[in-house]
């Protein structure tokens, strides 16, 4: 006060006028509804899946502002459906698309350019028949190789000047489980307390990210197996109907990895799990928009496309929609153990 030769009403004025100028404004629900629902053709607050089953239960696609968790066992298309998302983020908005880039970060060295544009040629041929159109795609498209849970963070942190640079419609990262579990699973019980804090850190600034630039976070995670026994030591699932004439089947659930505090933390949870003869489902098991239900697909050039033979949208068996349960294959007749995911019929066993 002596410094400004203010009085302290002054003071009390002056620091009153400072709070409100830098103290976030309040928003009502309505507005909230306007932003996130409400996008108009030139920016749009949806992006779709391009499946028009799952898009339906999602009330249009992965909504802007939000982060979205794709779960599953290798091999069963989480990498597809990012590279799909990439491309429909890419598109035009006559198309259907965001017409943005995408920021594209690669923890376990699988993405392929190639397969990118395969993607792309054989979802959309008329669209990428032209090269100067694949040019723009490969060019929308930044990718970036951290393989270590270190500089993953490094590069989260950065992401917020070239978003401030860019138009930018979509964030993934493929997978957010890989390099934390590589480097904390393996610790003592504080070491998983502190890899928890960072896992936490890193979801806050992704959400803020999303919501700050009004675009989609899309992170992949891997799966966990539970195996559940009661106070005998006797296996305990709620999950019996799939063991029902499976002699020496395994019971238990398959959960997402990360744990408990890392599910908190997703907006959207969609986990993938195979099914016979190749097929596989799509779960959504968390969403503030629908209750869980699943979409059969089937994996080909032009990625994911919708099983349209299953007529209906299936509901998950289990009782706890966040959990799946887990029999053996080498247990079910039929199924490769060397190729999982592959349908082996007796002709040919």
């Amino acid at each position: 006060m002596n410094i400004l030769n203010y009085t302290y009403p002054q003071v009390e004025a002056s620091t009153s006028h400072v709070c409100k100028a830098i103290a976030p404004t309040p928003r009502n629900a309505l507005s909230l509804y306007n932003e996130r629902h409400c996008g108009t053709a030139m920016h749009p607050c949806v992006l779709p899946t391009s499946l028009h089953k799952l898009d339906r239960i999602l009330h249009g696609g992965l909504l802007a502002g939000t982060l979205t968790e794709i779960s599953g066992p290798p091999g069963c298309g989480k990498t597809q459906f990012c590279l799909m998302l990439t491309v429909v983020a890419t598109l035009p908005l006559e198309l259907g698309g965001l017409g943005t880039r995408v920021i594209y970060i690669d923890t376990e060295a699988t993405f392929s350019s190639e397969r990118l544009l395969e993607i792309a040629k054989t979802r959309y041929p008329s669209h990428f028949a032209s090269v100067d159109h694949l040019s723009q795609l490969a060019a929308s498209v930044h990718v970036f190789s951290e393989i270590t849970w270190e500089n993953l963070a490094r590069r989260l942190e950065s992401l917020e000047v070239l978003l401030a640079e860019h138009s930018f419609g979509l964030i993934v990262v493929d997978s957010v489980a890989s390099p934390i579990r590589k480097e904390f699973e393996t610790q003592s019980t504080q070491g998983r307390f502190h890899h928890a804090a960072e896992l936490s850190s890193q979801a806050s600034m992704l959400k803020q990210l999303a919501e700050d630039y009004l675009l989609s976070v899309v992170v992949t995670n891997q799966i966990t197996t539970q195996v559940l026994c009661d106070q005998s030591g006797e296996p305990q699932s709620d999950c019996d109907w799939m063991l029902e004439g499976v002699e020496g089947a395994s019971k238990g659930v398959v959960t997402t990895a990360l744990g408990n505090t890392w599910s908190h933390c997703v907006s959207t949870r969609m986990v993938l799990q195979f099914l016979e003869r190749g097929r596989r489902m799509i779960t959504v098991t968390k969403s503030p928009l629908c209750g869980p239900e699943s979409v059969v697909v089937t994996v080909e050039d032009k990625g994911l496309v919708v099983d349209w033979t299953t007529s209906e949208t299936l509901l998950p068996e289990c009782s706890n929609p966040s959990t799946f349960c887990l029999t053996s294959r080498s247990a079910i007749e039929g199924w490769s153990v060397e190729h999982p995911g592959m349908y082996i019929s007796k002709e040919h066993t």
